[in-house]
């Protein structure tokens, strides 16, 4: 067997070389980029699990919040604490004065105006109706208004009443000694506002000072 070529054989020493050189200079330049490529991505990733910016607040936590809501609550029945303590001075307040319905009225309870032995109209008054009851028929007024101090009360009449149902009535009283008094002061107002504001009857005239008529006795029944 004749040998090979040296020629031939030296060229492919050479194209060996070569290859090799290539591949090295290959890699020399591939690496440098994946290993930036890799602290990029390290940077990235340590951004992403939160590294934190001093120049920013801190984050609200659990607790801070729990300690805000608890100050909220607490706000919150302090001022539902006061509120009931307003309407509880309110409500006394109005009790004390003994106006328009706030507080017991004076002359509730039943009363007889007799006309004639064993005839008259029996009075059923408390703060809600004034009721008046006779042989010749009945009326009812719904209370509206009334005032133990000035000693006067406002009434709407039943829409069942035989005269003036539904306008509004205004009642007087007034004591000497232990006897009871009253006086239909109005009997056709189209409001409320209107028979309050009627002028008032003259307590101290029983004979005439109901609108030029006697005041009506009432004596008490129970």
């Amino acid at each position: 067997m004749s040998e090979p070529h040296r020629e031939d054989t030296d060229m492919h020493i050479i194209s060996l070389r070569s290859l090799s050189l290539s591949l090295t200079l290959t890699t020399a330049l591939v690496l440098p980029s994946g290993c930036a490529d890799d602290d990029s991505s390290a940077t990235t990733d340590g951004s992403s699990t939160g590294t934190v910016d001093p120049t920013t607040s801190a984050p609200t936590t659990v607790a801070d919040t729990t300690a805000a809501d608890t100050g909220t609550t607490t706000t919150a029945a302090s001022e539902t604490s006061s509120s009931a303590e307003t309407s509880s001075s309110s409500a006394a307040d109005s009790s004390e004065s003994g106006s328009s319905g706030a507080a017991g009225l004076e002359i509730a309870g039943t009363w007889f105006e007799e006309f004639a032995p064993g005839e008259g109209i029996t009075h059923n008054i408390d703060e809600t109706q004034w009721e008046q009851l006779a042989s010749f028929g009945n009326a009812t007024f719904h209370v509206d208004g009334y005032d133990n101090a000035e000693r006067w009360l406002v009434a709407q009449g039943d829409a069942s009443n035989e005269f003036y149902p539904e306008l509004y009535s205004r009642f007087d009283w007034t004591w000497d000694g232990d006897a009871l008094f009253y006086c239909t002061a109005v009997f056709d107002a189209a409001t409320g506002e209107d028979a309050q504001s009627a002028p008032a009857s003259d307590p101290d005239d029983l004979d005439m000072g109901c609108g030029g008529f006697p005041w009506s006795a009432l004596l008490p029944l129970r």
